[in-house]
């Protein structure tokens, strides 16, 4: 069927225009590196995988493209390595972070104090160390 649009899939809203605003693959069974390519949707606002097997480390450079993310939810994977200190200035309009229930380690970047807009931010279940930066 050649009048299938992603506004049709599982987990996939869009707005009037078509575009696609939110993707919610919580407990999809994704496997894998954090899907960077999902940040190439320019509308993209609200992005959760949680309770899936995304595994590995993220880089500054996973989150280049997300600039319009404003929730981001990747609690409850596979994680490990330290978190990108790069992510406030990648990720300006985040408003909710949860990371929540992963290996992450290292200590929590000072760079966290730029976050402008966060409202809510769960570390819970790393293995991270030192103070969340005021804003």
């Amino acid at each position: 069927d050649n009048d299938v649009t992603p506004c049709q899939w599982n987990g996939v809203k869009c707005d009037a225009f078509s575009s696609v605003v939110s993707v919610d693959l919580s407990s999809f069974m994704v496997v894998g590196p954090f899907p960077s390519i999902l940040c190439r949707l320019p509308s993209l606002s609200f992005l959760s995988l949680a309770n899936n097997s995304i595994n590995g480390s993220l880089s500054g450079d996973d989150f280049t493209a997300c600039r319009n993310l404003e929730y981001l939810d990747l609690s409850e994977n596979l994680l490990v390595g330290s978190i990108p200190k790069s992510l406030p200035s990648n990720l300006p309009n985040l408003k909710f972070l949860e990371i929540s229930g992963n290996n992450l380690s290292d200590t929590i970047p000072a760079s966290f104090g730029e976050f402008q807009k966060l409202e809510s931010l769960d570390l819970a279940g790393n293995l991270l160390s030192g103070t969340i930066p005021a804003t």
